[in-house]
Order: C-alpha cells, then sequence, then structure tokens
C-alpha cells in the first residue's frame, strides 16, 4: 500500500507487483502514477489514480463521463474519442462508470466513482492499446483503494 496520497479522504493504494511509482509532477488531480513492468505490451503503458476536481451532489458518474472525452480544444492535443459507450459498473460497491477511448496513438480505459459526492478516477493507459495483464492489474488498483479518513470535508 502507498502512503496517504494528497487527497481530501487521504486515499492509499495497493500497487501491484512489478508496477513502478513514476513522479506524478505538477497537478491537481493525479494522486498516483505507476508504470507497467518492461513485459507488458502498449509499452509505455500506465495507471492513474485520479482524484477530479469538482463536487458533484445529485449527479451520478455516467453523468460525468462526458466531461473525459470529446473534441479537443487545443490544437497541439488530440481529441478523446470514445470507443464504444460508458458503462454502468460498481467500484467496491460505489456506483461508477466506464468507457474505452483513444487519444492520439494512445488508448485505455477510464472508470469514474464518487465518493461522497467527490469524483475520483482509475484509467489505464498504453500505445495504441492496453496489454489484457494491465486490465487485471487496474482492476486490483481499483479493489485496493481505501480511504484513512472517511469524513468529507466541511462544505
Amino acid at each position: 500500500m502507498t502512503e496517504p496520497l494528497g487527497d481530501y479522504f487521504r486515499t492509499v493504494v495497493g500497487v501491484p507487483n512489478g508496477w513502478t511509482r513514476q513522479a506524478v509532477g505538477a497537478t491537481e488531480t493525479k494522486l498516483l502514477v505507476i508504470a507497467a513492468p518492461g513485459s507488458y505490451k502498449h509499452q509505455p503503458t500506465t495507471i492513474e489514480v485520479l482524484s477530479l476536481i469538482g463536487y458533484f451532489a445529485n449527479q451520478s458518474p455516467r453523468d460525468l463521463a462526458p466531461i473525459f472525452y470529446g473534441a479537443s480544444v487545443h490544437p497541439d492535443i488530440p481529441s478523446v474519442v470514445l470507443v464504444g459507450a460508458v458503462s454502468d459498473c460498481r467500484v467496491q460497491g460505489l456506483p461508477a462508470a466506464a468507457f474505452q477511448y483513444v487519444q492520439g496513438d494512445r488508448g485505455g480505459y477510464l472508470v469514474l466513482f464518487l465518493y461522497d459526492n467527490y469524483l475520483y478516477g482509475v484509467r489505464v493507459e498504453g500505445v495504441r492499446g492496453v496489454d489484457p495483464l494491465a486490465i487485471r492489474d487496474a482492476k486490483q488498483v481499483l479493489g485496493s483503494i481505501a480511504r484513512t479518513l472517511t469524513t468529507p470535508p466541511a462544505r
């Protein structure tokens, strides 16, 4: 498990065997970035745990999914193209939504879920696709997420 990360709930995450923790860099949303073992296909492949900006009362993860795909407003950043449809699912009993996407030469999956109306996500992404082993490991990450603080911040 990681140390408590920098979100409201001081989330901890299990890092799958063989994955390497990467520097997060200057970001307000990425809590954790890990890189796949070199033996996986579609390198570089990463899993990101995201604490997304915003408080979303009375909305579902499915309602929020379109925020994360669509035409790019920046000429040097490719659009995020939805592959198939957004699917409802659950993450540790919480309502969630998942979808596959392509963005330039990268492709992947994003799973969104709400914890006390705060939006979180787990993204697995690789070059021209995602190794099935990385998908398995992303599911492991989703199952390992735990909060060390359970009381939401004052609003």
